[in-house]
């Protein structure tokens, strides 16, 4: 049930037989994509994962300690967990929230803040953790309305990138029947489009339209959209670890997902922003390789502005920039394989 960028699913269970030992592993074989570069996106949500486990044991009376193991020999080798008896006075305060939990791409409602005693509570889960930090930018704050324009454009550029393009509508499942059949990928229903959203995006889904059509203006249109969406929220939130050692990230994707179910309690609705970061982390891993000239000056112009406002530092590592706010409830959810296709049993 965790979160994956484009739902790519992309973790293997080793289960020890005659031992209470799980490894978590990455697959190799679905680490193709843009935002895979330098492992950071999948370690996240690698670290989602483990929340995911610790929560369910709880349910079940087991406790979890974990080893953290990603080095550069073996970097897809994530963690090994080992499960062992505990006692569990009542249910879990997150077990509910580990189905709920969703993204949710709706226009929030704008008027509806969000009540101290909730940010109260959504702070203290970070402040228990250490390798990590949030920031939360208001829409009372002065550069609440400059965070949304940097966003803006930084998910317009992902429509003028062939590559992006093509693994966007690579991941991309336009009806039931074939959301059901792949269970991974994003189901088109999910993305919230509205009436005539799926025949725009099967429009767009030829690279040859689209670069014709962004000539045009295209592309300012989702420039537009991801603007309008950060402005009908009530905050925009960083969660940030304090270095990029491997582990961090994968402490980072714990935190994140503990913060996401508390969020989902206080009844709270979240969309991960993720063009900027993926966009950030690229920029540090490959200099922009897949960007044109004007693309990498745009992006380093949209870095710098992003440091300036956000009180995030450069050695930190974002670990998930949202929207966050209260919206009607998500209608469609995002499907996963089978259990079974995630398991290697050791040998």
């Amino acid at each position: 049930m965790a979160p994956s960028a484009d739902n790519s699913q992309p973790w293997k269970f080793k289960i020890h037989p005659n031992s209470s030992v799980i490894d978590i592993h990455l697959d190799e074989n679905l680490l193709s994509n843009f935002c895979d570069v330098g492992l950071f996106a999948p370690y996240i949500s690698a670290g989602a994962v483990i929340e995911n486990i610790s929560v369910a044991a709880a349910e079940e009376r087991c406790q979890i300690r974990t080893e953290y193991l990603p080095d550069k020999q073996n970097p897809f080798w994530i963690a090994r967990m080992h499960l062992s008896a505990a006692r569990q006075e009542g249910p879990h305060p997150h077990a509910q929230a580990l189905e709920r939990r969703q993204t949710n791409r709706k226009f929030y409602k704008k008027g509806s803040g969000i009540a101290p005693e909730k940010f109260a509570a959504l702070n203290k889960i970070i402040e228990s953790q250490g390798p990590c930090k949030l920031f939360w930018i208001e829409k009372s704050d002065p550069n609440f309305k400059a965070l949304a324009e940097i966003i803006g454009q930084a998910d317009q550029l992902r429509f003028e990138i062939k590559r992006l393009h093509r693994e966007l509508f690579r991941m991309m499942r336009f009806g039931a029947g074939e959301a059901e059949r792949s269970r991974d990928g994003l189901d088109f229903r999910t993305m919230e489009a509205g009436p005539g959203g799926k025949m725009i995006f099967k429009g767009i889904s030829s690279w040859a339209r689209i670069a014709i059509l962004n000539k045009l203006g295209m592309s300012r249109l989702f420039n537009v959209y991801a603007r309008q969406q950060i402005l009908s929220s009530s905050a925009v939130g960083i969660l940030v670890s304090k270095t990029k050692q491997p582990a961090d990230p994968i402490r980072g994707g714990e935190i994140m997902e503990r913060l996401w179910h508390e969020m989902t309690v206080q009844g709270l609705a979240l969309q991960p922003m993720e063009g900027l970061p993926i966009f950030l982390s690229d920029l540090e891993v490959t200099g922009g390789a897949d960007l044109s000239g004007p693309q990498r000056d745009q992006l380093r112009g949209l870095e710098k502005r992003f440091y300036e406002i956000s009180g995030v530092l450069r050695e930190q590592a974002i670990i998930l920039l949202f929207r966050a706010g209260h919206a009607g409830p998500v209608r469609t959810r995002s499907l996963r394989r089978p259990v079974e296709s995630f398991i290697e049993e050791s040998q």
